[in-house]
């Protein structure tokens, strides 16, 4: 039985939906970087388009990182966010050790004592 253009195209939209569903769940594990743009933002008292105008930055690619949804940051990029929020690099990013990393490392300690 060939393939139908219908058929075809239900199988491509569950490969997206697929890929996507991996893709979110993969980013959860992984990032332990946290991007407190949004608290600096609030204590400044500027809003995502204020910011975005000083920095020359699209409203959308601000957002991502205001949202903690950004896989990665160029130096420039926080260098201006730094600028314009009068802040340093470690006021706007943290880590935040994973919990089962964390357990691991526990019980490996609890086994050298």
């Amino acid at each position: 039985m060939p393939l139908t253009r219908k058929r075809l195209t239900e199988s491509n939209r569950e490969c997206a939906i697929r890929a996507f569903e991996s893709n979110t769940i993969e980013r959860e594990n992984i990032m332990a970087i946290i991007i407190n743009l949004d608290v600096m933002m609030a204590m400044r008292k500027k809003g995502l388009t204020e910011l975005a105008g000083e920095i020359d930055i699209t409203l959308a690619n601000l957002s991502i990182l205001k949202n903690n949804k950004a896989k990665a940051i160029r130096l420039s990029t926080l260098n201006e966010i730094c600028k314009a929020l009068n802040c340093q690099p470690g006021d706007l990013l943290q880590y935040v050790e994973d919990e089962e990393t964390s357990t691991e490392e526990d019980s490996s300690d609890m086994k050298g004592t």
